[in-house]
């Protein structure tokens, strides 16, 4: 009776007639009789509840798109729902209608988006560069491409000169002189001064490579990587030098080679005056004053501060020495090595001493010879006290007192501690 009776729009003399008769039937029916506000109160507890399920029920169906809700309706929700005025008659059907046409509102209203915006793009590239075709959306990045042809680079660092063609460019060389780098990596902890080189370190930490060489099968996964690449099977050096001829596969290698000309050592040491010309060479120079050797030879122990210095040590232990003198056949461990040797051959002796007149080809021949008027020894032993003029004869000499004998007979088993008395005694082998 009570979700039978109560229809919309009666008279509120009617109303309370209903009412009364609802109250009758309920306490005709009850063991414990209630006062028509009881039940009236009872009546709107129920429907607020009734109310709240519909609507979470509601909610859950159109999250499925049209599936089932959550919480399940039962015969006794559906029939509140007609009471209240909530029809629920194919209420799945109608909310998977209206999702289905909602989608297809949303898909055309975003293609249509997507024309706009198309078309607005191409309408503002009316900024067209005379030179090479390419159109800009405005004035302002019109300029700044134009930089490239013209060569104008007006942002100058004022710490070492360098210069820019946008502002953005110089912003980001900043942070190499102040060693900032704001951008982390949260897989591995490396730092970045700027979010598209960040960006594109994230991909190495993926599995993706989806550039693949058609010529030897090697996948990279950066582009720049992968045409970098290329340029080694092609020999494409497509950046010269003007100055010299030279060219290069990168235009990073090539404004590397061109600070030889220029001179410019932007890269500065903290410790001390001294500058570079490319941050690799910085970094091992500044170990000079920290004293870290992060490079270690697995035959001897010995350490050094730069992994070229290590592979020219390792000749030592293997005998290799691939750099030959075409003057008179000497084999050399090193380039630098050839290099100083063959001042040997040139006349050219440019070092010349102000107390005796000798001159020499090489700087470090010419300081050694200068520690012999100053009468300077500067290497001490620290087991004897005894001083040197070079840190290799201190060397040499500490071997007697640790008895290591590193320069060994390829012929016995006989080992020295030095390489000319090695060299001597090998002579009685090749008699």
């Amino acid at each position: 009776m009570l979700f039978g009776g109560h229809s919309v729009g009666i008279t509120n003399a009617k109303k309370a007639l209903e009412w009364q008769k609802d109250a009758d039937a309920v306490n005709a029916a009850a063991s414990q009789p209630r006062t028509m506000a009881e039940i009236k109160k009872k009546w709107s507890d129920i429907k607020v509840d009734a109310k709240k399920r519909l609507a979470l029920h509601r909610q859950s169906v159109s999250a499925t798109g049209g599936g089932k809700g959550t919480p399940e309706l039962t015969p006794l929700d559906e029939r509140l729902a007609a009471i209240i005025g909530e029809s629920l008659l194919g209420l799945h059907d109608i909310v998977q209608v209206r999702v289905k046409e909602q989608r297809q509102e949303l898909n055309e209203v975003e293609e249509e988006h997507r024309n706009f915006t198309i078309q607005r793009t191409n309408a503002k590239k009316t900024h067209t560069c005379t030179q090479c075709g390419k159109s800009f959306q405005s004035k302002g990045k019109l300029k700044t491409h134009l930089r490239i042809h013209t060569g104008e680079k007006p942002y100058t660092c004022t710490q070492c000169g360098k210069s820019f063609t946008c502002l953005t460019d110089l912003k980001y060389h900043l942070h190499v002189h102040s060693g900032e780098k704001p951008f982390n990596c949260d897989q591995c902890g490396k730092d970045f001064i700027s979010s598209s080189n960040l960006k594109k370190h994230l991909i190495v930490h993926s599995d993706e490579r989806p550039y693949v060489c058609s010529l030897c099968g090697k996948s990279f996964s950066r582009l720049d990587s992968f045409k970098l690449h290329q340029k080694t099977h092609n020999e494409v050096r497509d950046h010269v030098c003007c100055d010299c001829g030279k060219s290069f596969t990168t235009s990073g290698d090539l404004k590397r080679h061109q600070r030889i000309h220029t001179g410019e050592k932007p890269y500065k040491c903290s410790y001390c005056v001294k500058s570079f010309t490319q941050p690799g060479s910085l970094k091992s120079h500044e170990r000079v004053h920290t004293g870290e050797k992060p490079y270690d030879c697995t035959q001897c122990e010995k350490s050094f501060t730069n992994l070229a210095n290590l592979n020219c040590h390792l000749r030592i232990h293997s005998g290799e020495k691939p750099f030959n003198c075409d003057q008179c056949g000497k084999d050399f461990i090193s380039s630098s090595h050839l290099k100083q040797h063959l001042k040997v051959h040139s006349d050219e002796r440019p070092y010349v001493c102000s107390l005796c007149g000798k001159s020499y080809s090489r700087m470090n021949s010419f300081k050694l010879h200068q520690k012999i008027h100053t009468g300077v020894r500067d290497h001490a032993c620290l087991d004897c006290g005894k001083s040197f003029t070079t840190v290799s004869y201190l060397k040499s000499h500490q071997r007697i007192h640790t008895g290591e004998k590193p320069y060994k007979c390829s012929y016995c088993d006989k080992s020295f501690t030095q390489s000319g008395s090695l060299k001597l005694h090998e002579r009685v082998h090749t008699r």
